[in-house]
């Protein structure tokens, strides 16, 4: 994680806080990167020697009880919207959803109850030559990754008021900042808005994304480096993939991992969801869930694996053992464990 993305993802985990205390906060952590870059340090070594960002932005909200009350009159007023505007999808024919084609640029337009919320989609690219790490950093948007014969890099996105991007091109590092100060929504799930980045099929860099909300996809790449994905209440579905290390995070929500392959490390982490596998091979698999399934196949004998496998108020067919020289953690609560292996 490089500076930029450090400090998007930190003002969004911390927007609770008035505007003036999150600025100073913001900017104590800049300057802080800053001035360990100037004595030697790589971006990347500074921002990671404050640790993980979620966990920090929770030891900052605690030490700081002056977060933005909660306005309780506008949530009725939204509960009542959403349960009219449920009650409106029952009888209202499917004409009000619209669709505009013009070139490249699609618009959604989505009318209830006299509003409409309005986005088109743009799109931006730039040569793959040099770049080793791309970054998505995203707010309430779904993130898909698709393979291309095409030595590009290119992102389409969806744009609208209160919408903002920010392209970067830092020598290898090609980074993506989108703030939103408004949801975008579509009736149906097939119009969530969505940024897609199409990479090229070899590509062999590292991808980070985070964003919320909203799920994130990735599917058949071979060559990846890292990949890191954190996302909020929503799925995230990989397939096809082999990469060198694969992170995945999200809370309410599957995830869902399908002839996925990683030469060190894959850790797959969400709440009171499911975590699925389909053949996936790695020397060290860690998976964490609460109130939910872990289940699937996993590539390889049971006997070169050291296990370590628990839950609680149910049954896991995973025996605990030591002495195998890959590694497998697999822990949830109130549900069962059910993993196999296969050659």
């Amino acid at each position: 994680m490089n500076k930029i993305q450090f400090l998007a993802t930190l003002r969004r985990l911390l927007k609770a806080l008035p505007e003036d205390e999150l600025e100073q906060i913001l900017t104590y952590y800049r300057e802080t990167i800053e001035n360990k870059v100037k004595s030697g340090w790589t971006e990347e070594a500074a921002v990671n020697d404050f640790g993980n960002v979620y966990a920090l932005a929770q030891q900052i909200l605690a030490q700081h009880p002056r977060r933005k009350p909660r306005n309780i009159g506008r949530i009725a007023l939204i509960a009542l919207v959403v349960v009219l505007c449920v009650a409106a999808l029952v009888i209202v024919p499917a004409c009000l959803l619209q669709f505009r084609h013009t070139g490249t640029v699609s618009s959604v337009v989505n009318t209830l109850m006299g509003e409409t919320i309005d986005y088109e989609y743009q799109t931006r690219d730039i040569s793959a030559d040099g770049i080793t790490s791309v970054n998505i950093s995203a707010e309430d948007k779904a993130v898909v990754f698709q393979p291309w014969n095409n030595n590009k890099i290119e992102v389409k996105y969806p744009t609208a008021k209160g919408q903002t991007y920010d392209f970067e091109c830092s020598g290898a590092s090609y980074t993506v900042i989108n703030q939103s100060k408004g949801k975008l929504r579509g009736i149906r799930s097939d119009h969530t808005p969505t940024i897609t980045v199409m990479l090229p099929e070899d590509y062999s860099g590292d991808v980070q994304v985070d964003t919320t909300n909203c799920y994130v996809k990735l599917e058949r790449f071979q060559k990846l480096g890292t990949f890191s994905c954190s996302t909020t209440n929503s799925a995230i579905m990989v397939n096809d993939i082999s990469a060198r290390s694969l992170s995945f995070m999200t809370t309410n929500a599957a995830i869902d991992l399908k002839e996925v392959a990683a030469t060190e490390t894959i850790e797959a982490d969400t709440q009171n969801a499911q975590i699925g596998l389909l053949k996936v091979e790695s020397p060290d698999i860690s998976l964490r869930t609460t109130n939910a399934l872990v289940t699937g196949t996993i590539v390889g004998r049971e006997e070169d694996y050291t296990i370590s496998a628990h839950t609680t108020n149910a049954v896991s067919n995973l025996q605990n053992r030591s002495g195998g020289s890959k590694k497998l953690s697999v822990e949830t609560t109130n549900a069962i464990i059910n993993l196999k292996f296969e050659q």
